[in-house]
């Protein structure tokens, strides 16, 4: 979610690999 609204929806595959949303891609630069 990013400010309240759901970003992205699928699979993790298909979230992680490769993220659509930039949100999504910094989240999985911090870890």
């Amino acid at each position: 979610m990013y400010l309240g609204r759901v970003c992205e929806v699928g699979s993790s595959e298909d979230v992680f690999m490769p993220p659509y949303h930039p949100y999504t891609e910094a989240l999985l630069s911090a870890i």
